[in-house]
């Protein structure tokens, strides 16, 4: 049975951004086809990527542009998304972005994501960040569909946990359970915006050349937005953070992090959403400016 991919953008206040991973790549207009959106090849933050808006006033579940030639069964669907209110959109607008797959006469289910629930101070809406359902029988409020995307979503995270542990130990020598506790931190991260604290995940070994490294290349591999750096300052932190909202990787921090307190408190007071902000002046009037330092963070260091 083929299936196609598609992508969509659920709510006429906001504009999505899409990039594909090969075999069925969508990075270009010509590879995708639409329903009820505009198409735009742009450039997003360095990447080639595909704009996608509504054409107009549509229905929910109406508006999606299908990847061409892409079969789906079961297995694994790498995208990258970014949305943002468009221009004279209400300042409580939330927007549905997302993917949606098993697509069949009109009927398909779909992961969809809220862009500003992520980072809003209301814990309720944090909790609505990313949703699973089915259209057009199962609306993301009705119980009977809260009830099966719990089942689901519960199978789901057991399922990529176990293959993440069993990625993270192939051919690397790790203490008794740090395999499992670096996996459950790769699933944290891929729900990040559902939480409310966060922990750093501390790779030490003795001595150089045990493998840190080359397991924060692996976690590379494994978490969205990850921003991998072997140096940084207080100051790249946070606006590295107030800008990508990355899941951040920090290497060698043996060498510049013990005797650095102010960056060793940059990094400290991102474990607490609701504490994680730094305060600086900004700006050539200095004017004072709030940087968030709230994201995923793992840090390899020896000692």
């Amino acid at each position: 049975m083929n299936t196609p991919s598609m992508m969509s953008a659920c709510n006429r206040a906001f504009w999505v951004l899409v990039a594909f991973a090969s075999p069925a790549s969508a990075r270009t207009v010509s590879q995708l086809i639409p329903h009820q959106v505009k198409l735009e090849s742009v450039d997003y933050l360095g990447k080639r990527a595909v704009k996608i808006t509504e054409a107009g006033q549509v229905a929910n579940g109406e508006a999606y542009a299908i990847v061409r030639d892409a079969v789906f069964h079961n297995g694994a669907i790498d995208v990258e998304l970014a949305g943002r209110p468009v221009a004279g959109a209400a300042g409580d607008a939330r927007g549905f972005i997302g993917v949606a797959f098993r697509l069949q006469n009109g009927q398909f289910e779909y992961v969809y994501l809220r862009p500003t629930n992520g980072r809003a101070d209301d814990q309720v809406r944090r909790n609505h960040s990313t949703l699973y359902s089915a259209h057009p029988n199962f609306s993301f409020a009705s119980p009977a569909n809260r009830h099966r995307k719990s089942m689901r979503v519960t199978w789901t995270l057991s399922r990529a946990s176990g293959r993440a542990t069993a990625s993270l130990s192939r051919g690397r020598r790790l203490p008794a359970h740090a395999a499992t506790a670096v996996a459950l931190w790769v699933l944290h991260a891929h729900v990040f915006a559902a939480w409310f604290v966060t922990p750093i995940v501390a790779i030490t070994s003795p001595v150089k050349r045990c493998g840190k490294s080359n397991l924060l290349i692996v976690l590379d591999a494994l978490i969205p937005r990850s921003l991998m750096a072997s140096n940084v300052t207080p100051a790249v932190i946070y606006r590295a953070i107030e800008a990508f909202g990355p899941s951040l990787l920090i290497d060698e921090a043996d060498t510049f992090l013990p005797d650095n307190r102010e960056l060793r408190g940059v990094l400290n007071s991102g474990h607490t959403r609701r504490t994680a902000y730094v305060l600086r002046c900004d700006g050539d009037s200095h004017d004072p400016r709030r940087f968030s330092t709230w994201c995923p963070k793992a840090i390899a260091l020896i000692g």
